[in-house]
């Protein structure tokens, strides 16, 4: 689906709302320029390609809550929940309707979810702080994620005023409710597995799992 963001989102567009019925989209023609998104794959790329012993030097948080960061290839037993950070391969493990924290510990070392990740938001949020690596262990890092972070931020906007006009209302009705990007930005990396491990079910990329928003 094209969204030009030179103009104000054309009356085309919004009377096309498929996305309503399927839950997403793919989007061309937005505010993100490729070149943008070319680099912040090299640099993701840059980054879990560094040693684990590296990129634990800006470690998730223990809380499920803090998205930041990144997290430990072990997971620590008096640590009930993931953190913002880098995540290890095999650390997290995504469930659909598990609470109990037992069992949320079963259902990891059954089939634990084979991903690394790094977490990260606007500066600003005194809830959930940043976790960077020390200054020196991947130049620009830091820079680049932020500069992504608030162009898709932009874009973000963009994508409310439409929908906003696709249910008739004013478009400025939902950038109302995110003048402040409580959202984060994930850079993932799938290492490579056995496909008979997949198949075995003995681990998983992501599973099936719920979203609380």
């Amino acid at each position: 689906m094209s969204l030009s963001v030179r103009l104000a989102p054309s009356k085309s567009w919004i009377s096309n709302l498929s996305w309503m019925d399927t839950g997403f989209v793919y989007l061309v023609n937005h505010s993100v320029p490729k070149e943008k998104i070319e680099e912040i794959f090299v640099l993701s790329k840059k980054f879990f390609d560094l040693s684990m012993e590296k990129k634990q030097l800006a470690p998730h948080p223990p809380s499920g809550t803090h998205h930041r960061g990144a997290l430990p290839e072990v997971w620590p037993v008096h640590w009930p929940q993931q953190l913002p950070g880098y995540s290890a391969p095999g650390v997290e493990k995504i469930s659909q309707h598990i609470y109990d924290m037992d069992e949320l510990a079963k259902n990891r070392i059954k089939a634990p979810d084979v991903k690394e990740s790094f977490e990260c938001g606007r500066e600003e949020d005194e809830n959930m702080p940043n976790i960077w690596l020390p200054d020196g262990i991947l130049p620009g890092f830091k820079e680049t994620c932020l500069d992504f972070f608030w162009l898709l931020y932009e874009a973000e906007l963009t994508i409310w005023g439409a929908m906003a006009l696709g249910f008739k209302l004013p478009e400025d009705y939902f950038k109302a409710h995110h003048t402040k990007p409580d959202n984060q930005l994930r850079l993932l990396y799938y290492p490579s597995v056995a496909a008979e491990d997949l198949a075995k079910e003995t681990i998983t990329r992501i599973g099936a799992h719920s979203d609380f928003g």
